[in-house]
């Protein structure tokens, strides 16, 4: 079989092929340069969505926990403004109706509207002692067990024999483990709430087991 040889007329002279394979290599590097840059591009953008999202999360969240605690200070602020006025007739009557309802949410276990009722019958009457008790539970068995005290505090400031205040204050201090506080509280409550009794019960195993 003969061997075909290239024309002139389909070879490329040598130093045209030197110039193309010299620019193909160029373009070749040009296009790499250029995928790169696309690249960093597309990351800085993507790192700017994400910074901006993580930003105006951070800002959303920051608003959100201001206006909530802005929300509380207030709503602590009016029950102690409350403590300060005299209740008319009228109120006094109201706040026991809105301390009900409290109660029979609470016994559904609709702590925080348990907790909103007892916190406008405190308003209208400063000097409801079984209204303060009320909040105080509704605090406590809610999970905000430093409130709950400050209500069972006040209970117990308006009436010092308050079984259920006594008991409500003997259980927040065990709950913090200030045994000694809850041990005076649980047995000043003991002889009217048999509910102390557990609480006494569960003081001394604790105890017992720290020692």
């Amino acid at each position: 079989m003969s061997k075909i040889h290239p024309t002139t007329d389909t070879m490329i002279p040598e130093h045209e092929q030197d110039l193309l394979d010299t620019a193909l290599l160029e373009s070749d590097q040009l296009l790499a340069r250029s995928l790169h840059d696309d690249e960093a591009r597309r990351q800085r953008k993507r790192m700017a969505w994400l910074s901006a999202l993580v930003i105006g999360g951070v800002a959303m969240i920051a608003l959100i926990l201001a206006l909530m605690l802005g929300w509380v200070t207030f709503g602590e602020a009016s029950v102690a403004e409350a403590a300060r006025k005299k209740a008319t007739r009228a109120e006094m009557a109201q706040a026991e109706s809105l301390a009900a309802e409290g109660w029979q949410l609470w016994r559904k276990h609709r702590l925080l509207d348990a907790a909103g009722k007892f916190e406008q019958a405190v308003e209208l009457n400063p000097k409801a002692a079984d209204a303060w008790n009320g909040l105080g539970w509704a605090r406590f068995n809610g999970g905000q067990s430093l409130k709950g005290l400050h209500a069972f505090q006040q209970c117990v400031k308006l009436a010092p024999k308050h079984p259920a205040g006594l008991n409500g204050l003997g259980q927040v201090y065990l709950s913090r483990g200030e045994y000694q506080q809850a041990e005076k509280y649980l047995k000043k409550a003991a002889s009217r709430a048999p509910a102390a009794w557990w609480g006494l019960t569960r003081l001394y195993y604790l105890d017992a087991g720290t020692a």
